[in-house]
């Protein structure tokens, strides 16, 4: 069973390690990956250029490892700003119901929910702007009451839980308790939480730039380089291989963050 279990946590992490590898590996190997060369415009993949050439002349393999390194890194950046915040505010209104914040912040989070994700984000970055630092804080408040919601009620379950109750009785202050016995048994939801929202922001990081309302045309992102082939259906790699990323770095968040759920809870 055990030999099991390592064996799917092996095929969960493998796709997500191929890309990362190309992607990060890329900084060191990869020089200029948008050197433009007319002479080899829209050339399928071969020995010379692996993923082929674009509709421009530069290397498809080239290009990717850059567009990865963008995709991943703003959806890191946005997952932890949500995270953060989800954390710290959904802990002090778990741990202090009925408060004017809590009722606040609930009245925000119901606002956030009353929209569908995409929808939501979509809207606040055609208002805001398509600059990197936009596209962060707008998908991190996309996120946000996910993370809200989960830390607030387990935090709220857990404060009235036999082993808070019994250190409070011994004269443990809140602060005590809250870092030594309310957020210890939440860290296992968080990197499940981490890990889907990581997969969720990548999806709507390349779906805003499939829209054209992502990072701006010189910092291509993997969403980017998939709308680049959307004209030119004869190149088909052009959509294939930035797609197949998206998919691979996706499929493997989201099934690490379900395997170690049921490991944690096994």
């Amino acid at each position: 069973m055990r030999n099991s279990n390592r064996l799917k946590l092996f095929l969960a992490m493998l796709p997500m390690l191929l890309v990362l590898s190309v992607g990060f590996g890329g900084a060191f190997f990869v020089k200029d990956p948008l050197k433009l060369n007319f002479r080899e415009r829209s050339n399928p993949p071969s020995a010379q250029h692996y993923f082929g050439t674009d509709d421009i002349g530069c290397d498809l393999l080239k290009k990717i490892t850059l567009a990865t390194r963008v995709t991943v890194m703003i959806s890191l950046c946005a997952v932890l700003l949500s995270l953060s915040a989800g954390l710290i505010l959904g802990s002090f209104c778990g741990y202090f119901p009925g408060s004017w914040c809590d009722y606040l912040i609930n009245a925000f989070s119901d606002i956030l929910l009353s929209f569908p994700n995409f929808f939501l984000i979509l809207i606040m970055v055609a208002v805001l702007g398509n600059n990197v630092s936009n596209l962060v804080a707008v998908i991190a408040v996309g996120y946000f009451p996910t993370v809200f919601r989960m830390v607030r009620s387990e935090v709220m379950a857990l404060k009235q839980s036999d082993f808070v109750l019994a250190a409070r009785s011994f004269g443990s202050g809140w602060w005590h308790n809250f870092s030594r016995h309310v957020l210890s048994n939440i860290r296992e939801n968080l990197v499940a939480v981490f890990l889907v929202g990581m997969g969720t922001a990548i999806v709507a990081e390349s779906a805003l730039s499939f829209l054209g309302l992502g990072v701006p045309l010189e910092k291509p992102s993997l969403g980017s380089l998939l709308a680049s082939g959307r004209n030119y259906l004869n190149a088909w790699w052009l959509s294939f291989f930035p797609g197949l990323f998206i998919f691979m770095l996706n499929f493997s968040l989201q099934m690490l963050g379900e395997l170690y759920l049921k490991r944690e809870r096994s």
